[in-house]
């Protein structure tokens, strides 16, 4: 078979070979070559079933060192956001309550390193928050609760942040009763501080505008879906910053995703891991919605939208 000898067969005749018809010899010679084809299956097939064993055994491995990875990860997390929260403690109380004792040189260097540690908890409860997410670690506690009031409170906490860079938060909401979601509060907590933080952070001037909504004005994932539409809640950040080119948007949701145009041309300034928008949309996804992000190109801003199940 394909030129490779594998062995001979010997056959009993009945008469002498040189009385054979060219048929009977046609018919051997073909009984010779469908034995060789058979003989090269049967060993190519042993050859796949070894290296699927070799396979499998690999990705068991890989599993387990993935799993061991995951609980490095969440592990180291969990062990260094403890002593970062107190550093991150005491440098407060040194720069409030010892604030008049302090020349300003040492108020600066203590101001760099609060803000420091302060990104390094950030960056901490990312990586903890995406290692669950791989891990199917994050568990929901899925309630009704008032959306609405879970976004005020966070444009509140946020709005300090916008006012340093002259940026206004504006929450538009529906006049009249707004109905509940079906949310981890927590959870939502995250998807809402990430989406409106990243705003503030690649924006340099105008408004971001918060908008709740039970009645989108469209959506490129639910067009074809008219009937699912009531059942959710919309929830759309926009700004006024750089935007985003239009080739690159695949690539924001993917972990690690950092673009080196639009919007994220800051990110080397500003830091961080690339696991926010991963993050928010594994947590999205979790609560049953959607997210997904439209701009009209660079220097002409960008609209995260996510859906959350109504009550």
């Amino acid at each position: 078979a394909k030129g490779a000898q594998y062995g001979g067969i010997a056959f009993g005749l009945h008469k002498p070979y040189f009385e054979l018809s060219t048929d009977e010899v046609e018919l051997i010679d073909a009984f010779m070559d469908e034995a060789g084809i058979a003989i090269e299956n049967a060993r190519l097939y042993l050859e796949l079933q070894a290296r699927n064993e070799d396979l499998q055994n690999a990705n068991v491995r890989l599993r387990e060192l993935d799993q061991m990875k995951d609980e490095l990860v969440s592990v180291a997390s969990h062990e260094l956001r403890t002593p970062m929260t107190a550093i991150k403690s005491y440098l407060w109380m040194a720069l409030n309550r010892e604030a008049q004792s302090l020349s300003p040189k040492i108020k600066e260097y203590l101001e760099r390193a609060f803000l420091s540690s302060d990104r390094m908890i950030d960056l901490v409860n990312d990586m903890l928050s995406a290692s669950r997410l791989e891990g199917g670690r994050v568990e929901l506690n899925l309630q009704a609760h008032n959306i609405v009031e879970l976004i005020r409170y966070v444009v509140e906490e946020l709005t300090p942040k916008a006012n340093e860079k002259g940026l206004k938060l504006q929450l538009n909401v529906p006049a009249g009763d707004f109905p509940y979601g079906i949310v981890d509060d927590e959870r939502f907590h995250e998807i809402v501080i990430n989406l409106i933080g990243n705003a503030i952070k690649y924006s340099e001037k105008g408004t971001v505008e918060i908008s709740v909504s039970t009645h989108p004005q469209g959506s490129p994932h639910h067009k074809n879906a008219e009937s699912t539409i009531d059942h959710y809640i919309w929830v759309e950040v926009k700004d006024q910053g750089l935007g985003i080119a239009r080739e690159d948007i695949p690539r924001l949701f993917k972990k690690f995703g950092k673009l080196e145009q639009g919007s994220f041309t800051k990110t080397a300034e500003a830091g961080g891991t690339g696991l926010g928008l991963y993050i928010t949309k594994g947590l999205v996804e979790l609560h049953g919605g959607t997210i997904w992000i439209e701009s009209d190109g660079e220097g002409k801003g960008s609209c995260f939208t996510f859906s959350i199940r109504i009550a």
